[in-house]
């Protein structure tokens, strides 16, 4: 048997109304822009000395079109296999196409060095182990793999894969995958909650600033946190958003994303406003901070290293959504995800137009075919200020940002500022949406902006994550004509736009398993 938890990637730097309207409206035709290309890898592997001792490093470089994009350096190792060089560990990205077009020299991304051992930009779970990456360096990707024992009869292999970043006339995209792979020899069954899954991390040093801690409320009700009010939340340099879970269990999967601020000391730097590195891992379960009411990890500020992100191992000690012990036999695949994206203008866009993004519901329960999509929410853009420029007309792009993929429906009336974002099948993951809406006027001038959508599980009448007999209480006392505390979006099951029994039926239905996807 295999088991595969999607999950982690350690970027260690050490992140309407749902309508009863006809189902058949008109496939959203989104405004793209020019189809990705691909770039290409080069490699130049460097030497160098430090106490007696011979570095190896690999500087990767991005390229499209004969013009750099970024430079990339990984550790190869030290000859005394010191942990400050452990291979694998990504030391610094720099942007060279920002510099290009800027005209000055690319700022250094660089990893922090706490005590003795260093932090990677991105590091990947347990790193220490036989490295290889024979045959890895190719034009449209880097991959090595790291292979160790962890005990007798238990082993691990980790891949990664650095691939070639997607360029638009946007700018650029880099996805880093890898796999994480515990094999189980023993005659027994095995804790995985000390074999580095949780490693998960991004860290940027950061100069000259302060100490901080970034703060997550365990009460929080959306993901991720935003941290934006430097010195008592967040970073000169960076928008910090993480989310390491909350005691209502409602969003499984920790991730972390830092974004570069457009300000006076990022433009002083040289550094690309909304160049992003984040990381991400969907399939480690948070449960456990229901549980313990401890944050399964933390962002810190200090001015000595910068900004660290990542998990602590001791406040999830199960990690895997679907296995904690790992039998006698069996494997477990985790798989890491991380992401170095930039909107890629050679110089910062000038949003002329004031829009805001109006959501008919919070929330937009998942479909079955008894509900045959009717779950879904009506997306107003309003262009609250024109800037003097006239337009009388405007296009609206609707680009998803993050979360589980959901389908974007044309305005059956024809306005072009409205959208339906229909709930996902009941085979797709619940969760938050994010997303970002842009505005075009007919005469000139832009403008955008960004919301959040949250994805519930059919039949979460009181939005706790779960659907329980507590919810069918909830509906019961409706249908009985009493006041409850839930929305009537929330109570029609069945999204045909009335609380009736046939919404019980449903739930009950979905209760007891027997519902068709």
């Amino acid at each position: 048997m295999r088991s595969t938890g999607s999950a982690i990637l350690i970027l260690c730097m050490a992140i309407a109304l749902i309508a009863a309207i006809p189902s058949l409206l008109p496939k959203a035709s989104l405004a793209m822009a020019a189809e990705p290309q691909s770039g290409q890898l080069s490699y130049q592997e460097i030497t160098f000395s430090e106490s007696g001792e011979t570095v190896r490093q690999l500087v990767i470089t991005a390229s499209h079109n004969s013009a750099h994009l970024w430079r990339m350096t990984v550790n190869l190792g030290r000859s005394d296999g010191h942990r400050t060089y452990l291979p694998g560990t990504i030391v610094s990205f720099q942007d060279l196409q920002w510099a290009a077009a800027q005209g000055t020299a690319a700022y250094q991304y660089a990893a922090p060095m706490v005590d003795v051992e260093m932090f990677g930009l991105m590091r990947f779970a347990s790193l220490s182990g036989a490295f290889s990456d024979h045959g890895g360096r190719t034009a449209d990707s880097y991959r090595f793999t790291v292979e160790r024992q962890i005990v007798t009869g238990l082993t691990s292999r980790l891949t990664c894969t650095i691939n070639a970043p997607e360029v638009t006339e946007q700018g650029f995209d880099t996805a880093i995958d890898a796999q994480f792979t515990i094999f189980n020899n023993r005659s027994d069954e095995f804790s995985l909650s000390s074999c580095g899954i949780q490693n998960l991390g991004l860290n940027l040093a950061a100069d000259d600033f302060f100490d901080s801690v970034i703060i997550n409320p365990l009460d929080a009700t959306a993901k991720p946190i935003v941290h934006n009010q430097p010195p008592i939340d967040g970073h000169p340099l960076y928008l910090v958003e993480d989310w390491y879970g909350d005691t209502s269990h409602l969003f499984d999967g920790p991730m972390i994303r830092m974004t570069v601020l457009d300000n006076e000391q990022t433009a002083a730097r040289a550094m690309r406003p909304g160049l992003s590195f984040e990381v991400s891992a969907p399939g480690i379960s948070l449960a456990d901070v229901a549980a313990s009411g401890n944050p399964a990890g933390t962002t810190t500020i200090a001015q000595s290293s910068g900004i660290i992100g990542r998990l602590l191992a001791r406040n999830l000690p199960n990690p895997l959504a679907d296995m904690t012990h790992l039998p006698a036999g069996q494997e477990v695949t985790v798989s890491y995800q991380g992401r170095i994206v930039t909107s890629g203008h050679s110089t910062p866009v000038v949003d002329d137009l004031l829009v805001e993004a109006h959501l008919g519901n919070s929330f937009v329960y998942q479909n079955a075919q008894a509900t045959d999509n009717k779950h879904r929410v009506a997306l107003t853009v309003t262009v609250v200020d024109d800037a003097g420029i006239g337009n009388s007309s405007y296009s609206l792009t609707l680009e998803q940002l993050g979360g589980p993929q959901l389908e974007v429906l044309d305005d059956p009336q024809g306005n072009p500022l409205v959208r339906y974002l229909v709930g996902p099948q009941l085979s797709v993951s619940h969760g938050l949406t994010r997303w970002r809406a842009e505005v075009r006027g007919d005469v000139g001038g832009q403008g955008g902006t960004e919301f959040e959508l949250v994805i519930r599980r059919l039949g979460d009448i009181n939005g706790d994550g779960f659907v329980t007999p507590t919810d069918k209480g909830v509906l019961n006392a409706r249908l009985n004509g009493l006041t409850v505390e839930a929305t009537d979006q929330a109570l029609d099951v069945n999204g045909d736009g009335s609380i009736a029994p046939t919404d019980k039926g449903l739930l009950n239905a979905i209760l007891n398993g027997v519902v068709t996807p």
